[in-house]
């Protein structure tokens, strides 16, 4: 659970932020005058684009990396505001139904024959459909001529053959409504509430893209034909693609392919839909009894800002920027008050829908009573801001962190994903988002970053906060509705006018990380393994170095450390204090520097660097720029020799916390995953779930003498290094800040407190929620002995019983969405695995598919994985692989691991062949083995299902 508290504020702001923005943020020009007489952004050049005499658009780029690899797209102008009433959530069956059927591929064949070269049903195979667009997404190795043809056939049957198949209609609708199903929660429910007075008198408010259950089983077939026949057209289609291709071949296809492609005779106009603007503001208070959080949030919805098509308008988006930076940091610098009622304050300018954009504050207060003090605060610092303005420092820090930012865009430009380079055509048809090449748009932030001014930023703020065309949201807890404000008192305190508050205290960082350079250790042995490209270094202080020079990215070094430890040498008392420690010591700063002078510190530089415990190791991930790499060595070794013991750090953990902890049980899904790791931790004390009744327990002292002790011998430690670097280079580097860590004779290692799972059969029964759904969990544990195969076997077990599960719950049954198995195997502390099957259903169905899901795995038991399955499983791995071995992450967790579990790394080379070990014998084998006796079944039900 101790990992979600830094993890719960940010997943609160994306979901009130994210589903409301649904375009890149290229954002204003205020005199569209100027804009006229600016120099026009131009077309990347080395985009091929045309638009065919259909009116169809394409757009081909090459791009190396990954290596063999391409993406593929069909993009449609057509989502869910296009529906009629009577067609609610068609453009999302029209969307599965794409891959149930079309005019060249039968039923499921799309799926099986893309599995069966290696494509990855979900991560590589995909559609989403918005309110706007329905986009298809495809990713394909090139090495294969005929699958690149194939591909470019599958995305245009979807651009105009799909067969609408009244059978396969019949099992999508079941398995669109466990979409629906699978949705359905408190996050869900209060949408639903509060859009209708966000997006009042716009037909985005109506047009959920996911539908009603009615709509979903009920909708005519012939509805849904009418959407495809009159929205699927070429001249609101366009077809990218971008990868490792070449492309005169590929423009020749498209061309050839799609040409043929006609328009309707009779087009419907495609209309543009507005969110209209209103007087006054619109308050909307709602509250749920799983609602978990006091959030208030001020929408100030404003007229939608042109793309920027200009070097003018360009330099206007430049300055959203640095306001979005400056005003995310000045909030980020209230947080770290503990006196503050809130524990997270946010701001952002962003696309809202339709016509309008939105400047949205998110608050999410510490209780339902500090609401109003949260109001409070921030409208006293948005007038704050209003006569003072942001401060220079706060523009130099910005300038520098957006300049950070631009500038690795630029030096990777020939390393960076296909992925993101599709996105971006994407957002270039759909919104007209220019695409000049990251060259042109480096060289324009070169030249403009150091013209713009601090009152450049500061007239935005007055210009955005306007008393009309407002939205205030407040989500509660049910269990606080007498605590909450009504909708008068609100007004008040956001209308309220604060004066002479005096400039913002910036609380500029000052002295550097490390008050003094430590004096160099040295290397005592060296040890290369040339066939891999990696040298094993010894240090005088006894840690070991592992080093691999990569040219996999031009400036990205990835960095770990770990040792054995861990909250396992915890006593009971203080185990709590200890499972915290790292959070307390990561929000504390180091040496001189509290928290936010370290983020200020750091501002510009493009480098990360966290500690971590956990219950039998600890360690250090980081990564870091080429240019950073003395600052990040400099920040590990703070925090081993200089973590920082700072009270106020340690409240605003504490009070985190408390905010996470009251309302936590009134989550069914956090409540049933807290059961399910008690139980499976077979009641053992430390996988006791942590309630607010035992935050007492959480002493300040005692989490960071408990840190201190892990981090006070770095003599076992084992450093990885991977990235653009050169080994001799580096060495100074490793003299200087890690040979020069202190060590001790002996060394902490981890203790073995008895934590294994359950034995036997064993079922428990779970009440939660007020959703018509079910979840259900299954477990198979137990240990095994380790082999070098174990662990992928493991992996490559589920992966095929993964596509079995879905054959039946999903295509055969229409019982699920989707069906997740995942195992995980683990040395210490004892030869452990386990295998999680899980899925969301109907309560009605749960049963049914439970047994199904049984007999499966007993069919596995008996006759191994099928060798169609067994295929596709390899085929995935192995194009996986291909595409891992060459990123700095898959080498720096290989490295470390095989290096801390003394394995030998030259076996890095056999990965290949050990993903060809898995065959009909050895998979019936290893399901005997691991789907033993030992499993545990949950079920998490409504609460209206208890008697």
């Amino acid at each position: 659970m101790k990992k979600l508290l830094f993890l719960f504020i940010l997943n609160i702001f994306i979901f009130f932020i994210t589903p409301l923005s649904w375009a890149n943020t290229h954002d204003q020009i205020t005199d569209s005058t100027i804009q006229l007489i600016s120099p026009i952004l131009p077309f990347n050049p080395k985009i091929i684009s045309g638009k065919l005499s259909n009116g169809l658009q394409y757009y081909i780029l090459k791009n190396s990396y990954p290596k063999n690899r391409v993406e593929l797209r069909l993009v449609v102008k057509a989502g869910s505001i296009l529906e009629h009433d009577d067609q609610l959530g068609v453009a999302h069956i029209v969307e599965h139904l794409a891959f149930n059927g079309t005019e060249h591929f039968k039923k499921q064949q799309i799926v099986d024959f893309l599995e069966r070269n290696g494509v990855n049903f979900g991560a590589d195979l995909n559609a989403y459909t918005s309110f706007d667009e329905t986009v298809y997404e495809l990713q394909i190795p090139t090495d294969n001529k005929t699958l690149l043809d194939t591909s470019l056939q599958i995305l245009e049957d979807w651009a105009h053959g799909q067969i609408f198949d009244t059978a396969e209609l019949s099992k999508e609708r079941k398995v669109v409504l466990e979409e629906w199903r699978l949705g359905r929660n408190v996050d869900a429910r209060v949408r639903d509430k509060f859009l209708p007075i966000l997006l009042q008198g716009s037909q985005y408010a109506k047009r959920l893209p996911i539908g009603t259950p009615e709509s979903i089983q009920h909708t005519p077939i012939e509805k849904i034909k009418d959407f495809y026949k009159n929205w699927y057209r070429p001249d609101l289609e366009a077809v990218i693609v971008v990868g490792d291709i070449n492309v005169d071949t590929v423009q020749k296809k498209i061309t050839t392919l799609f040409n043929k492609l006609k328009n309707p005779l009779k087009e419907l106009p495609k209309l543009d839909f507005s969110v209209p603007a209103h007087s006054g503001t619109r308050v909307s208070v709602v509250t749920d009894s799983e609602q978990t959080y006091n959030v208030i949030e001020v929408f100030y919805k404003l007229p939608k800002i042109p793309e920027p098509l200009t070097d003018t308008a360009y330099r206007a988006s430049i300055v959203r920027n640095l306001f979005n930076t400056m005003i995310t940091g000045r909030f980020q610098d209230l947080q770290q008050n503990p006196d503050a009622p809130f524990v997270f304050a946010g701001c952002n300018y962003d696309r809202l829908l339709g016509d309008n954009d939105a400047l949205v504050f998110t608050i999410v207060a510490k209780s339902s009573k500090n609401l109003i003090p949260s109001l409070d605060t921030v409208t006293k610092e948005v007038d704050r801001l209003m006569d003072y303005g942001f401060s220079e420092p706060e523009l130099t820090r910005a300038k520098a962190s957006l300049m950070a930012n631009i500038e690795q865009s630029y030096k990777e430009q020939n390393k960076t994903p296909s992925v993101s380079l599709v996105q971006e055509l994407i957002r270039h048809f759909l919104v007209n988002e220019a695409v000049p090449g990251v060259d042109y748009e480096y060289h324009l932030y070169q030249k403009y970053l150091p013209t713009i001014t601090i009152d450049n930023a500061n007239k935005l703020l007055a210009s955005w906060i306007r008393p009309f065309n407002r939205v205030v949201v407040v989500l509660a807890p049910a269990s606080e509705t007498n605590n909450l404000p009504d909708s008068s008192t609100i007004m008040i305190h956001l209308d309220s006018v604060y004066r002479n508050l005096g400039y913002y205290n910036d609380n500029t960082p000052n002295g550097p990380i490390l008050p003094q350079q430590p004096t160099p250790g040295s290397i005592t042995a060296e040890k290369k393994y040339k066939d891999i490209g990696v040298t094993v270094l010894t240090l005088s202080n006894g840690a070991e170095v592992v080093l691999k020079p990569t040219n996999f990215k031009n400036d990205e070094i990835l960095i770990s450390a770990i040792a054995p430890g861990g909250t396992s040498l915890s006593d009971t008392q203080n185990y709590i204090s200890a499972n915290f420690s790292d959070n307390i010591v990561a929000q504390s700063g180091v040496g001189r520097l509290d928290y936010g002078q370290l983020l200020k510190k750091l501002a510009g530089k493009n480098l990360a660097v966290t500690p971590y415990i956990e219950s039998y190791q600890k360690g250090i991930l980081a990564s870091s720029s080429v240019t950073d790499l003395q600052t990040t060595f400099q920040l590990i070794t703070a925090y081993f020799v200089d973590p920082r013991k700072d009270v106020k750090g340690f409240a605003i953990v504490h009070q985190q916390l408390a905010t996470d902890l009251v309302n936590r049980s009134k989550d069914p899904a956090a409540s049933f995953d807290d059961s399910i790791q008690y139980a499976m931790g077979n009641y053992n004390f430390r996988t006791k779930p942590f309630t607010i009744d035992r935050l007492p327990e959480l002493n300040f002292d005692r989490a960071y003498e408990f840190y201190k002790k892990q981090f006070s011998d770095a003599g076992n430690f084992i450093f990885t290094i991977v990235g653009n670097f050169n080994i001799d280079s580096i060495k100074p580097f490793v003299k200087q800040y890690l040979a020069s860590l202190p060590s001790t004779p002996k060394h902490l290692l981890w203790h073995d407190n008895g934590i294994r799972p359950p034995t036997g059969d064993v079922n428990k029964i779970f009440y939660s929620g007020k959703e018509k759904r079910t979840s259900v969990r299954i477990i198979y544990s137990g240990m095994a002995p380790y082999t070098p195969t174990t662990k992928l076997g493991i992996i490559e077990l589920c992966e095929g019983l993964s596509i079995q599960l879905r054959d039946v719950l999903r295509e055969e049954q229409g019982g699920v969405y989707g069906v997740s198995v995942y195992g995980n195997y683990s040395h210490i502390p004892a030869n452990l695995y386990n295998i999680t099957i899980s899925f969301v259903c109907a309560p009605e169905n749960y049963n049914n598919l439970l047994n199904l899901t049984y007999k499966m795995v007993d069919s596995v038991k008996t006759h191994g994985l099928d060798s169609v399955v067994i295929g596709k499983v390899k085929a995935e791995a192995l194009r996986n692989i291909e595409t891992q071995l060459a990123t700095n992450a898959f080498w720096r967790a290989q490295l470390q691991e095989r290096s801390y579990f003394r394995d030998n790394l030259l076996n890095i080379n056999k990965i290949k062949k050990d993903y060809s070990f898995i065959q009909v014998a050895n998979s019936k084998k290893m399901a005997d083995q691991y789907f033993n006796k030992n499993r545990a079944t949950f079920i998490l039900l409504p609460n209206s299902y208890k008697k």
